[in-house]
Formats: C-alpha cells, structure tokens, sequence
C-alpha cells in the first residue's frame, strides 16, 4: 500500500474505539528517485524555514535536499555503511548511527564529520535531547549514550533492561521514550542531566526481534527484489523483512501532552501524558500489515498517520 492511514485523535468520549477504512493521501508535490541503486534508505527532515531533508542509504552516501526547492541539485556526504538510523541537527547538520556500532555527527557547510561514540554491537536508534544540545544513541550494548554535540567528551552513559529498539523525545515537555525488544517502554524525564525514569508501560507494543539472515519471501514488491524478473522473489537486503520494519517507536504530540504507541494488535492506542493512560483506540480495517511508522500532524495533533 502507498501512503498514509489518517485517523483523527479527537474522540468523542473517553477510551473511545475508532475503526478507520484505509485512506490513501495520494496528492504528489514533487515525485523524484532519490537513490537509482535502491536499498534501505533512512530519512530525517530538518524542519526550519529551511526544510532540508536528509537521505541516507546504506552504500555510504546522504544525499542533502532542499524540499523547497527540487530543482536544485543536491548536495552528497560520504557518509556511515550499514545505517540504521539519522537525525537531523540542523539546516547542515545531522548524526547517523550505523550496524558496526559507530554513532557520528556530519556538518555539510564545513564538510566535517566526527565520531560521537562507538560500540561493540550494532546502534539502532538516534536522537536529540536537551534542546537539540545533546545526541541520544541506543542499540544491542544495552545502554543508552548521551553526547554533548559540542564536546563529545561530555558524556553520560544509562544502563537499560534489554537491547535498544527504537527512541523518541518531545522538546515541550522534555520527555524521553525508549521501547526496548522485550516489548517494554520506559518514560524518562529529562529535566536533568541524568534521564529519571518516571513511567514503565507493558503489554502494548510488540516484542521485536532482528532477522539476520534473508529467506524466499512470497509478499513483497517488486522494488523490493534484486532482478527485474517479476517471478523472482528473493530480498538482497534484510531490512526489508518485516522483522526489521517493524515500528515500536511512541509518536508525540506537538504539545507532548498526548502520545501514540503502535501497539503488538495492529492498532493505535492514543495515550495522555498525565496520568499515562489510554484515551481512544484506532483500528485499521482492511489490512494485517504491521505499522513501520506512526506520526502526529505537527501543526495541532488532530490526527495520526
């Protein structure tokens, strides 16, 4: 399927169940292949005025756009093998964490790069915390990394309970999300040096495991495959199994007041931030497929895609 599931998060009562019909957003601005190699391509937009998108594949290269304007020619960055995440810093800026363990901060105005931290085992997630000051990183070590951007010796470590999945941090209310592979997510406030834990929910998202090695696939589509032979089903790149897509990560509200989490029943449980409790369930008709992502608009937080 191609686009976005909208649903509104305005409900009418309280803990209120909404099924949705899957609806397509098919309106295209601007239709461009980004990478004529194909492969895992990871994206971060830096939402300024500036509206810089950032495109990463996993052959080492990020490609810099202007969404703006896409007539203009891209900027390219040698960047980190076998990504698994990037994060927007800024209109030049942007840190990238990779399967060898390597986390890395890029400046395309001075055409920099420099290593943030490193681990034995791989990193799978990336973020910004602190107003944008400091670089979150999370993967297999289980731990989480905290690098101050302009001092990267500055740098505090926090030991969690089982392999880092997927992150996510809300500047308003300085709120941290971290949803680990044994289907737990923990709740840190932020508003310290050392992230406080205040809040543990189970039972809502699935618990993720990593494919490392590719079988025959019967379901897949055809940008997917390594030939232009339509009979053959074999996937080059592991990240396109589904163990690999799969989406854990809490979406938050613009105001940080709400939060949505793709839960393990292919629904969407929206959440208040007070009292961490469910407030309306979204339920897709019409398809089996596990959620690869889930966002609140920007501007208000009436709906989720």
């Amino acid at each position: 399927m191609t686009g976005w599931i909208v649903a509104s998060t305005k409900a009418k009562s309280s803990n209120s169940n909404q099924k949705l019909n899957i609806t397509t957003m098919s309106a295209v601005v601007n239709k461009e292949t980004v990478f004529e190699s194909g492969g895992k391509t990871v994206l971060s937009i830096e939402n300024s005025k500036y509206n810089i998108l950032y495109a990463a594949n996993k052959n080492a290269i990020t490609k810099v756009l202007q969404t703006d304007h896409p007539e203009t020619e891209p900027d390219f960055v040698d960047s980190l093998e076998q990504i698994t995440s990037v994060k927007s810093v800024s209109e030049t800026r942007f840190i990238m964490t990779n399967m060898k363990g390597d986390a890395s901060l890029y400046d395309t105005k001075a055409k920099s790069s420099k290593l943030l931290a490193r681990s034995a085992l791989p990193l799978r997630a990336c973020d910004l915390i602190h107003s944008g000051n400091t670089a979150i990183f999370g993967g297999d070590d289980l731990q989480l990394t905290m690098v101050d951007l302009d001092d990267s010796k500055n740098t505090h470590i926090l030991n969690v309970q089982d392999q880092v999945h997927q992150l996510s941090y809300n500047l308003r209310t300085n709120m941290l999300a971290v949803s680990l592979i044994n289907g737990t997510i923990y709740f840190y406030s932020l508003t310290s040096t050392q992230p406080n834990e205040v809040k543990k929910l189970d039972g809502y998202i699935i618990k993720a495991s990593y494919k490392e090695e590719l079988d025959v696939l019967d379901d897949i589509t055809h940008d997917d495959l390594d030939s232009d032979n339509e009979d053959e089903l074999s996937i080059t790149d592991k990240e396109f199994c589904d163990e690999n897509r799969i989406s854990t990560r809490v979406a938050w509200s613009p105001s940080g007041h709400n939060f949505a989490i793709p839960c393990y029943d292919m629904k969407i449980k929206v959440f208040n931030l007070k009292d961490y409790a469910p407030t309306k369930t979204l339920e897709v008709n019409g398809t089996e497929s596990r959620f690869i992502d889930v966002q609140f608009d920007p501007l208000e937080g009436k709906y989720v895609a």
